[in-house]
């Protein structure tokens, strides 16, 4: 343990001297490249145009005419959309602070009158819904547990394959590298790649492709196992079926964004726990009435 705690620090102090040096290397090769390459690029452009008869750079400005309308059109509806949004944007505040602080206080007072809360409703509610509702609430105790172990076992696999990788590369501080990056993997639509890929346009920047090239069979490898694992560790975490959890995890992302990787695999539990329960069909019975058929 000490030496793991020796290395992370040395590690980090490693990192936190060398990372602003490659972000200096990086800064400085994209302003070489823009010198030495896109400036007698464009100079060659130009040079060529002079040399072209009227009707030609007649032509050629039109549809750099219509190119630039054409953009200028649609950077200006998404800048109107987006200031059009800021006042719905600011209004939400006040509103969200409201309701967290009537959320707040609501929990406040729940919390405190929890027991005497349970008496009136386990008097008020008939023993079939005091059932499925304790095992709507075990469900989703158990799914929530589920979801954080899963997501431990997610991040503690990408880490160990990080770890591997750079072993295999012979990477300096590869112990304190693959936790941080195991941290990173957490964020949501980034997450590995803000480590992998900086480091990737550096190490090509700084002439060394081998380790870029293994670099990004490692990042490769990463992403690849998580689109994998990521709903079988779920659905076997949470009890749910692999395909049903697959479908939750999509429907929720498309529907409300990384919010809907967690609300998703909840609904679902929630309809399970219902259906399992016979509260789906007891609800249905509701619905339809009673039965009107003639009896023979």
């Amino acid at each position: 343990m000490t030496l793991l705690i020796s290395e992370i620090i040395s590690g980090t102090t490693y990192l936190a001297k060398v990372v602003p040096k490659h972000l200096e290397t990086i800064i400085d090769y994209i302003e070489q490249l823009i010198a030495s390459q896109v400036i007698p690029f464009y100079n060659q452009l130009t040079a060529l145009f002079a040399s072209l008869d009227a009707g030609q750079q007649q032509t050629i400005m039109e549809n750099i005419e219509n190119v630039g309308t054409k953009i200028a059109s649609t950077a200006s509806e998404f800048i109107r959309g987006t200031l059009e949004a800021i006042p719905s944007i600011l209004s939400w505040f006040p509103n969200a602070a409201t309701v967290l602080v009537f959320s707040l206080l609501a929990t406040f007072f729940i919390s405190k009158d929890w027991e005497k809360l349970k008496r009136i409703f386990s008097k008020l509610l008939p023993n079939k819904a005091k059932e499925s509702g304790k095992s709507v609430f075990k469900d989703l105790q158990k799914a929530l547990v589920g979801f954080i172990r899963a997501q431990a076992t997610l991040i503690s696999i990408t880490t160990i394959i990080v770890l591997i990788g750079l072993l295999i590369l012979r990477v300096d501080y590869a112990i304190t590298i693959s936790l941080i990056i195991g941290l990173v993997d957490i964020l949501p639509y980034l997450g590995t790649g803000l480590v992998f890929v900086p480091w990737i346009i550096f190490e090509f920047v700084a002439g060394d492709p081998n380790l870029a090239i293994g670099l990004i069979v490692l990042y490769v490898v990463v992403v690849v196992q998580r689109q994998v694992m990521e709903p079988k560790i779920l659905s076997s975490s949470i009890g749910l079926d692999p395909l049903a959890t697959l479908v939750a995890l999509f429907v929720g992302f498309k529907l409300i964004g990384f919010l809907g990787l967690i609300v998703g695999p909840v609904v679902l539990v929630i309809i399970n726990t219902l259906q399992r329960t016979g509260v789906l069909q007891e609800i249905w019975s509701y619905i339809k009435g009673p039965d009107k058929r003639p009896t023979e």
